[in-house]
């Protein structure tokens, strides 16, 4: 909460201040700690909600752990153990990685001195998961992928692993909930193939798995600080995944609208998703066409497209450009400008592709 390299987090200064022992939201967190066999003890401690431990912890964690209080009235309690920049394999056991051939896992039983292992498989889930396995949570929230972005075909069978290996842990289906990638880098002039937006799909991919969800944070990242500074809305749209996902609440949407299917209409496309709401334009466009939409014919050139929607249920897109469309596009870039594809909760649409076209990672 108190910032990222001297760059404060939006709104902190006055949540600190104004931070009480007397709120019921209690803070943990896990000092960083990486081993080569799993850990039955970390150093950890309980904390009160006090300006001090409130300035230390997790921004997006505590926004999520104060809104969840908030809405739900009862005592909520966050256990953060987390070390940025780290890939997702250092997160996940030995046992699950070793069905990925590509990772060398021979590390793990050298006897020498540890020696940067925070980016190497397992070594962060020995030292700062397996500790805390049987430990009575109600779910996880998770905010990594940047690390895996050249990787992100791997992160799609990578992730659900992991997830599926941690619920298999501690013994239940305990929901489980992410962010996706923020947009970030430079804006592209035209629409172009992505790592960001491949390892973007495979987080979508990813809500197959029974109790997820997620929170798209495309408008508000940064295109050069890895670290946006509003974490509050990352708190935000994670709680609300987590009130439906988690407690039920099938009133609160889990998350935007997530493309489903596409129709051929001549020289336009017909795209329907999955959304508790109607769709929308987001408050910024409230006449013209959508943005952030790209279109091809079979050569696969991509081109900017113009989208509207229609009956509130279906986006039309098309280009005169391409008389035969195939394949649509949204949101496909590191940085996605303008996008502003949203449900009448103003949740944003997922970025994502219609076609199955190799893409740039391994």
């Amino acid at each position: 909460m108190r910032g990222f390299n001297n760059q404060p987090v939006e709104g902190s200064a006055d949540v600190i201040i104004r931070a009480k022992a007397s709120t019921p939201i209690r803070l943990c967190t896990v000092n960083r700690s990486t081993a080569r066999s799993p850990q039955e003890e970390c150093t950890a401690q309980w904390q009160e909600n006090t300006p001090e431990a409130v300035a230390g912890t997790s921004a997006t964690a505590y926004y999520f752990a104060q809104y969840l209080q908030n809405v739900l009235d009862v005592p909520v309690g966050v256990i953060v153990t987390c070390w940025g920049g780290t890939p997702v394999e250092a997160w996940m056991d030995r046992e699950t990685m070793s069905e990925f051939k590509e990772f060398d896992l021979s590390f793990l039983d050298d006897s020498a001195k540890i020696k940067g292992p925070e980016n190497k498989p397992c070594g962060l889930y020995n030292g700062m998961i397996a500790p805390l396995v049987g430990y009575g949570i109600k779910g996880a929230v998770w905010y990594q992928g940047e690390n895996n972005a050249g990787r992100a075909q791997s992160y799609r069978r990578l992730f659900p692993l992991m997830i599926r290996d941690w619920r298999g842990r501690w013994g239940y289906e305990f929901p489980f909930c992410w962010v996706q990638l923020a947009n970030y880098m430079q804006i592209a002039e035209q629409p172009g193939q992505s790592e960001w937006a491949e390892l973007r799909e495979a987080q979508n991919l990813t809500l197959e798995l029974p109790a997820t969800g997620q929170a798209v944070i495309t408008d508000i990242g940064e295109a050069n600080d890895i670290h946006p500074r509003n974490k509050r809305d990352v708190g935000y749209r994670l709680s609300r995944a987590a009130l439906n996902v988690a407690y039920g609440r099938t009133d609160v949407a889990a998350g935007g609208p997530v493309y489903r299917l596409m129709e051929r209409d001549g020289s336009r496309i017909v795209l329907t998703f999955d959304a508790a709401d109607a769709l929308k334009p987001s408050d910024g466009n409230r006449y013209g066409y959508l943005h952030g939409f790209s279109v091809a014919g079979a050569d696969r050139r991509f081109v900017w497209a113009k989208a509207y929607i229609r009956d509130d249920k279906a986006v039309v897109v098309f280009s005169d450009e391409v008389a035969e469309p195939v394949a649509v596009r949204y949101g496909w870039a590191d940085n996605p400008q303008d996008d502003d594809l949203t449900d009448a909760s103003g949740l944003l649409a997922s970025p994502f592709r219609t076609d199955d076209w190799p893409g740039i990672t391994k």
